[in-house]
């Protein structure tokens, strides 16, 4: 391309048959020229597309970097050419040449790389306090119901006691729960909220009925294993290792089970 030609062709935008080609090469001071011009008038300068559909051409434009202030060439179509124009006409160089740009991509993504691991720190933060929260609840439960001699508050309702046992110790730490029940003494454990708890829960799941006569008097919550001992407050165990007994069968049980160990 005549160069040249078209620095006239701006100058005069008399000239129609030698404008800018898809391909050309536009060096700096053309580049000045075209930025200067109002929308239409650059138009005007450039050749119309006489293929359907065009043929996809970038021209290479000569620009300078914000950043080190050096010329560089960088290839663009013409729609994204026109629109780095209308924004360097309007005072907005943000088109870094590629060494400058290497360095701002790895400046942002260590600072990326920063920010996550401030996150990551922060969130670490909140679940040890999480953590730290629900153990003291953890202990308070263990301080209310499983320590001896503790005796339910005045006014808490039948219901209440067996359904707060199974409810406040799902969101609590069942193995030191566990821990704490494994620790003590068994009569001590039968003596405690705990356990009166769990019972009367158990009773009111078989519906106040021994399992196996149906008796619906001095019934006894019976543990058909001692596996999962401390975990009395989980559903499964409730499920699977409690049954409810009238004393009669709940004897009867006992003495089958001391026959086998003779």
């Amino acid at each position: 391309m005549d160069v040249k030609y078209v620095k006239r062709l701006i100058n005069s935008h008399k000239h129609q048959n030698k404008k800018i080609q898809y391909g050309d090469y536009i060096d700096k001071d053309l580049f000045k020229m075209l930025i200067k011009l109002i929308e239409i008038d650059r138009e005007s300068c450039f050749a119309p597309t006489e293929f359907s559909p065009p043929i996809i051409m970038d021209y290479s434009v000569e620009m300078k970097c914000p950043q080190c202030r050096k010329y560089y060439i960088r290839k663009e179509n013409k729609t994204s050419l026109f629109t780095i124009m209308v924004e360097l006409h309007c005072g907005h160089n943000k088109y870094l040449c590629n060494d400058c740009q290497k360095i701002k991509d790895k400046e942002k993504a260590e600072i990326e790389r920063e920010e996550c691991k401030k996150y990551e720190e922060r969130l670490s933060k909140i679940r040890k306090q999480g953590a730290i929260n629900k153990l003291s609840e953890t202990q308070k439960y263990i301080k209310n119901y499983l320590t001896i001699g503790t005796k339910w508050k005045n006014g808490v309702k039948i219901n209440d006691k067996a359904d707060n046992i199974i409810r406040e110790a799902k969101c609590l730490n069942s193995d030191e729960i566990a821990e704490q029940i494994k620790d003590m003494n068994y009569q001590d454990f039968l003596s405690t909220p705990y356990w009166s708890g769990i019972s009367l829960y158990a009773k009111k799941k078989a519906g106040f009925k021994c399992a196996l006569c149906g008796s619906g008097g001095n019934l006894n919550t019976h543990h058909k294993t001692y596996d999962r001992h401390g975990y009395e407050h989980t559903q499964k165990v409730i499920d699977e290792d409690l049954i409810v007994l009238c004393h009669d069968c709940h004897k009867k049980f006992h003495d089958i089970a001391d026959s086998r160990l003779t």
